[in-house]
C-alpha cells in the first residue's frame, strides 16, 4: 500500500507537534515495509 503524506509530515515529525506520535506510526509502518510512503517534490 501507497500513504501519500504531505510536506507538513515531515515538520511535525522535526518539530514534535500535535500530530508528531501519529507520524512516527506511519513511519513505523514504512520502515517495517508495510506500506511505502509518498512525498510530494
Amino acid at each position: 500500500m501507497t500513504v501519500y503524506v504531505e510536506t507538513n509530515f515531515v515538520l511535525e515529525l522535526a518539530l514534535g507537534q500535535e500530530q508528531s506520535e501519529s507520524c512516527r506510526e506511519v513511519l513505523r509502518l514504512a520502515e517495517s515495509d508495510a506500506l511505502v510512503l509518498a512525498v510530494p517534490a
